[in-house]
């Protein structure tokens, strides 16, 4: 009788590498099941992997027909829901396997009692793995690198549309209008900036890029899943006149990466995953007060801290080289883990 294995994604972001996981467990013999929150369903649906919608812990036990005998998760902010997963496998007595793919809010995803954590903590990238070390998980926690990263390495074309820079937002909520704006003036003031800072910062270095060059560059906007026209072009009233000043994009992240000349953001995984792909990439965090493992001392990726900019300095990084990051995936341990 085959194994079976849950796979729960939240977010659209680690939906990626969690849909290339489970098709690595079904070539290895696994019965999979995956479910999957609003923001995944559709990643997991073109992968034919026919996701049941949940949008709880509560629910995905309603539906949730037999135990399974390993659950691999992603990991998010809303770690509360996240830890009742990771709490009915430690009490069911089943393996539990919780994925990193990005170096952020690490102590708020992973805190508090022994039996709300999982039992292992998979991670892409070295830096976060030392990083969830410091924390005190050294023993449940592996690095093994990102199967989505090396496939796209793999297939990857850069059919380079030249002078397009592509910049990825990041919202905090949408469910009420007034936790969105109490939660941006939070993250201002942690942090010291927002994307809306970050953009207008991104719109004025392509002005001058373009006033410098001669060259036709143009900024994109690629909304995050959770995000809309209407908190992003509503949140920049006061600087353009009409919404149609803001170009939008719908290509998708894989698109993005392909025809991309630069991509730019504040601290999306869209960063750090297109600079590991050979994209150059520039990160706007004016006046910041944290720094980020998402963008500091990356390869690729020019991190400007400031509210002004040295133009010179970012045409000569526009001009430099910019090679991929070799992915390492490391299948056989995965395998051996689950076993």
């Amino acid at each position: 009788m085959k194994r079976l294995a849950h796979v729960v994604s939240r977010q659209s972001g680690s939906a990626y590498p969690l849909v290339d996981l489970a098709l690595i467990l079904r070539r290895n013999g696994w019965q999979i099941q995956c479910f999957a929150y609003q923001h995944s369903e559709n990643i997991f649906t073109k992968a034919d992997l026919s996701p049941l919608l949940i949008s709880s812990f509560e629910d995905y036990q309603g539906k949730s027909h037999a135990p399974p005998d390993l659950l691999l998760t992603g990991t998010s902010i809303e770690a509360p829901d996240d830890q009742k997963f990771w709490h009915f496998a430690k009490q069911s007595k089943i393996k539990s396997i919780a994925w990193v793919d990005q170096p952020i809010n690490l102590k708020e995803r992973f805190h508090g009692a022994e039996e709300s954590l999982p039992g292992l903590i998979l991670a892409n990238d070295v830096e976060t793995c030392k990083a969830l070390k410091s924390m005190g998980l050294a023993a449940t926690v592996k690095f093994i690198g990102s199967p989505h990263l090396r496939t796209l390495q793999k297939s990857l074309k850069r059919t380079v549309d030249k002078f397009s820079v592509y910049f990825a937002t990041e919202p905090t909520t949408l469910d009420d209008s007034s936790i969105l704006e109490r939660e941006i003036s939070e993250y201002r003031r942690v942090n010291g900036f927002d994307d809306l800072d970050s953009y207008l910062m991104a719109s004025q270095l392509v002005k001058q890029v373009r006033g410098k060059t001669g060259e036709p560059w143009r900024l994109y906007v690629k909304l995050h899943p959770r995000d809309s026209e209407n908190r992003f072009g509503g949140s920049l009233k006061h600087y353009y006149k009409n919404s149609s000043q803001i170009e939008y994009t719908d290509l998708n992240r894989d698109q993005i990466f392909e025809r991309a000349h630069i991509v730019v953001g504040m601290r999306s995984m869209i960063l750090f995953e297109a600079a590991q792909l050979g994209v150059p990439v520039i990160s706007f965090q004016p006046n910041r007060k944290t720094s980020s493992l998402v963008t500091d001392n990356r390869k690729n990726i020019l991190t400007l801290t400031t509210g002004r900019f040295d133009i010179e300095a970012v045409l000569d990084f526009l001009q430099s080289a910019h090679e991929m990051t070799l992915q390492e995936f490391k299948e056989d341990e995965l395998i051996l883990y689950i076993s």
